[in-house]
């Protein structure tokens, strides 16, 4: 019996292991609502922003979120990060104000070396999976492919 490798292993066999749901939101949810959701799940550092139907329109890294809320420029003029001010501002911006309007998918059928190619060049760590007609039906996590690593190895220890 031949041995199963990483080259050979795709998105749909991975993409439960760690993320069940991805964290999914509106394109007119504020910041809090966008918080909410990634938090909900803390093993994933995305929310996807779609459409009525589930279809992707764009992400938002937690990154993001990060800069939005604690601006370089907030520290620069010694503004106060705590203050409500700040916070109230902040409240205004929309998931579409801040998404990737070009979100990078996978399919399930999309392979391990295809995604840790892209993770890499564009330094992620979770990719959206959509079906054909661009609905997410799940995410695709670098631990998920960790996973699948230490999986393979222990069989070939065996």
């Amino acid at each position: 019996m031949p041995e199963h490798s990483l080259s050979q292993t795709t998105v749909s066999e991975i993409r439960n292991l760690i993320v069940e749901k991805p964290s999914l939101i509106k394109k007119n949810a504020v910041l809090n609502e966008i918080i909410a959701a990634i938090v909900k799940d803390p093993r994933s550092r995305h929310a996807y922003v779609v459409d009525d139907t589930g279809k992707l329109l764009g992400s938002i890294r937690l990154n993001s979120i990060i800069e939005c809320m604690f601006p370089f420029s907030a520290f620069e003029t010694e503004i106060d990060v705590n203050s409500d001010t700040l916070f109230q501002f902040k409240q205004s911006i929309l998931a579409m104000d801040i998404m990737n309007k070009q979100p990078i998918h996978v399919y399930e059928t999309t392979t391990i070396p295809e995604i840790v190619k892209i993770m890499v060049k564009e330094k992620i760590n979770e990719l959206p999976v959509v079906d054909q007609s661009l609905h997410v039906i799940g995410e695709v996590n670098f631990l998920e492919i960790m996973i699948e690593f230490l999986k393979i190895e222990n069989n070939r220890e065996k």
